[in-house]
């Protein structure tokens, strides 16, 4: 549900860096944003029952990166923590959800690792929980030496 938007902000925080770090300018090159309360509904699918439904999304999060403005090294993490909430068939489900991203490079090597968790209940008193965990490590040449994507779910 979140993730999709955070990675586009990510995705955009990395092409506005680049430029940067070619231009050669010497130095350490670290920004930050932060968003509070920002809403939005986002289509997404009930994992219970496969249906498509819209998701109402409150979130706070922060995204961090540093660079040096000379050289290949990149660092950044992002944490989105949301309240959602969406209805199908009459009931109502509420919860929250983090997503946490992390990520680095330089010559020698490249990884990234994701996390995300949510939970949410439904006013009929059925409980959805939600977990994915993924980690790709390369090396300088670019190939993957650690690769595992473990996602995970319960309806109750």
């Amino acid at each position: 549900m979140r993730p999709l938007s955070v990675v586009g902000g990510f995705v955009l925080a990395l092409t506005l860096a680049f430029p940067v770090a070619a231009a050669g300018s010497p130095g350490t090159v670290s920004q930050t944003q932060t968003w509070q309360g920002l809403s939005e509904i986002q289509p997404a699918v009930n994992p219970c029952t496969g249906h498509a439904v819209w998701v109402s999304l409150v979130s706070n999060g922060v995204m961090h990166e540093t660079f040096f403005s000379n050289s290949d090294e990149y660092w950044f993490t992002i944490t989105d923590t949301s309240a959602f909430t969406f209805s199908e068939a009459g009931v109502t489900y509420s919860g929250h959800g983090t997503f946490w991203v992390n990520g680095n490079w330089n010559e020698r090597n490249q990884n990234f690792t994701l996390t995300f968790d949510a939970q949410g209940f439904g006013s009929d008193g059925s409980h959805i929980s939600l977990s994915e965990k993924a980690h790709a490590t390369l090396n300088a040449i670019g190939d993957v030496t650690v690769l595992f994507d473990v996602v995970g779910g319960a309806c109750r």
